[in-house]
């Protein structure tokens, strides 16, 4: 018996066999194919695929919607993917006190068909794709444009069910929005791509849905005039949901959401409207191997953009004026990633490649240079997981 057979058999006389299947490209993740992939379904399911894999020295990455399985560095081993598609049940829905509990395979189209009947929005970013999963958008730390009014998962997960290497159930936070005092777990987990524990269930904070929405497309000479618009009507208080801009021919192209009440939509609309008009079409960007993300100080933000533009003269760029976010996209692979990390560091901000073809990802960390705090991140994983059972080397440092 091989190796593959070995595991199989194994996770299939733990979990039965039907929960069990040999690993195929479908569950790929940096050109690495899974020996095998367990569906559980339900939390004892993961308990049980985790305990087994922590005892016989397996490696684990949990999977949920795959729409954000780039993200991370190249896993040192892989030897079972997780798919916790079946985990996709509404556990507790609580419209009167805004807070929502889901398990972490649910889909965000389906978790917005369930919140929009109480006339409630979760503040994940509006343009993520409906098949992404809750638990993959948290464990990912995934958030867009609309961070600036929204937030990021960060700060509207409340609580969280999390299944540890060694397949101990365990919780953070709670289901209400006020909960004890201590340190929020919440925020460790969020970000941290499967490396500390297995997002099972998570309860979210919503909000009430905008009563008006408008959208509002216009283009400005440079950076600086775009990004000084924009930061300028949100210390007006202006009801703004997003604004994103994007490099074209002779300048950029602004577009923002605005929500809220009908009259303070109308007013924000008349303040913002500039004499040129852009073209609406902010439809999904073609797929670029290469994806960056350089963030820095909003007021630093239209210099970044002048001095990427000038030196990545064929890369679209996209950028979100009031987070001082900037997303490179382009096929010209190391010229761009040396540009882009020097201009981050004459900018004073951080460097990340949230997609990049996996070869390179062999001899360079995508989350940048080696944080200060390297060596407490490192205890961190230690304790969370001492025998680096999940999605070893998929994270900061490479732990």
């Amino acid at each position: 018996m091989n190796a593959k057979q070995s595991i199989l058999a194994g996770l299939s006389t733990a979990l039965g066999e039907t929960a069990v299947t040999e690993g195929s490209p479908g569950f790929s993740v940096d050109g690495i194919v899974p020996g095998a992939v367990v569906r559980p379904k339900d939390y004892a399911g993961v308990a049980t695929t985790l305990s087994f894999a922590n005892e016989n020295g397996l490696t684990v990455i949990p999977l949920g919607g795959r729409q954000h399985a780039h993200i991370g560095n190249l896993p040192t081993r892989y030897d079972v993917a997780l798919n916790l598609a079946a985990l996709n049940a509404v556990v507790e829905f609580e419209p009167a006190d805004l807070t929502i509990t889901v398990q972490a395979g649910l889909t965000l189209g389906e978790l917005r068909q369930t919140t929009a009947g109480s006339g409630l929005i979760i503040p994940f970013d509006p343009s993520a794709p409906d098949d992404a999963t809750v638990g993959g958008m948290i464990a990912a730390g995934i958030f867009g444009a609309a961070a600036a009014s929204l937030g990021t998962p960060r700060d509207f997960t409340i609580g969280l069910r999390v299944v540890m290497a060694d397949g101990r159930m365990t919780r953070a936070g709670g289901k209400v929005v006020k909960n004890v005092a201590g340190y929020d777990l919440c925020k460790l987990y969020t970000g941290s791509v499967g490396t500390l524990g297995v997002i099972v269930e998570a309860s979210l904070k919503a909000l009430p849905s905008p009563p008006a929405e408008q959208r509002l497309n216009f283009a400005m000479d440079s950076a600086e005039q775009a990004c000084s618009h924009v930061r300028s009507a949100f210390r007006a208080g202006l009801s703004i949901r997003s604004a994103s801009m994007h490099r074209i021919p002779g300048g950029w192209s602004v577009h923002v959401v605005l929500a809220g009440t009908r009259a303070g939509v109308d007013r924000s609309y008349r303040e913002m409207a500039t004499d040129t008009v852009a073209s609406d079409d902010v439809s999904d960007p073609p797929q670029y191997p290469l994806e960056m993300m350089v963030t820095v100080l909003p007021s630093r933000l239209a210099g970044l953009l002048e001095e990427l533009a000038a030196q990545l003269r064929e890369a679209a760029i996209e950028a979100w004026p009031a987070s001082g976010v900037c997303v490179i996209r382009t096929h010209d692979i190391e010229h761009s990633i040396t540009t882009a990390m020097s201009l981050a560091t004459m900018h004073q901000g951080t460097f990340t490649v949230p997609r990049c073809p996996f070869e390179i990802k062999t001899n360079r960390d995508v989350f940048g240079d080696e944080p200060s705090a390297a060596a407490l991140i490192r205890q961190i994983k230690h304790e969370f997981d001492p025998k680096g059972t999940l999605s070893p080397g998929r994270g900061p440092g490479r732990i």
